[in-house]
C-alpha cells in the first residue's frame, strides 16, 4: 500500500482471504482444488449445490462457494462471525479490478476499505486460534525492516 500499487494490494488482499476460507475447509477435510463432500450427508450436498446452482461439484470451489458452505452448510463457527457485506465487498473490488477481471483501477479509498475489512477478518480468526494479532503484526514489521536494511546494505555504490 505505501508504494501506492493499490490494484496489486487487492489482488493480494482477496488471496489472503482465499487463504482463509481454505484453511477453515481443510479443518473438515474438504480441499478447495478437489471436493469431495463425503465427510457431510447427501441432503447437505444437495443444498449446497442448489445454493450455487450447480447439478454436481465443481472441479473447483471458489472463494464464495467456499464461504456457502463453511457458513451456511456446514456452520462454521468462525465464517458466522464474518459479514457476507464483507465477503461481497471485496469480491466486487477484485473481480472488477484490471488485475483479475473487470477494467476497473482501484483507489485508495476502496483499497483502504478492502485492508480494513481484510484487518478485520484475519483478527477474528486469530481469535479463534489463540493468537495474539498484535505481537505476529510486530514481528512482521520488523522482518520488513530488516529486508529494508539488508537491501541498503547490499546495494552496490
Amino acid at each position: 500500500m505505501h508504494e501506492k500499487k493499490f490494484d496489486e494490494a487487492v489482488v493480494r488482499f482477496y488471496r489472503c482471504l482465499e487463504g482463509i476460507i481454505q484453511y477453515q475447509l481443510r479443518k473438515y477435510s474438504i480441499d478447495t482444488s478437489h471436493p469431495t463432500l463425503s465427510s457431510i450427508g447427501e441432503t447437505e450436498v444437495e443444498k449446497f449445490l442448489e445454493m450455487i446452482g450447480k447439478k454436481s461439484l465443481p472441479e473447483n470451489l471458489s472463494l464464495f462457494e467456499g464461504y456457502l458452505l463453511l457458513k451456511d452448510i456446514l456452520k462454521d463457527k468462525f465464517t458466522q462471525k464474518i459479514d457476507f457485506d464483507r465477503i461481497r465487498g471485496l469480491m466486487f473490488a477484485r473481480n472488477h479490478s484490471i488485475l483479475a477481471h473487470g477494467t476497473q483501477v482501484i483507489k485508495r479509498e476502496t483499497a483502504m476499505k478492502f485492508y480494513k475489512n481484510i484487518e478485520h477478518i484475519i483478527r477474528l480468526l486469530f481469535e479463534e486460534e489463540n493468537i495474539n494479532f498484535q505481537k505476529t503484526s510486530e514481528d512482521g514489521r520488523f522482518l520488513e525492516i530488516a529486508r529494508e536494511e539488508f537491501y541498503l546494505i547490499m546495494a552496490p555504490l
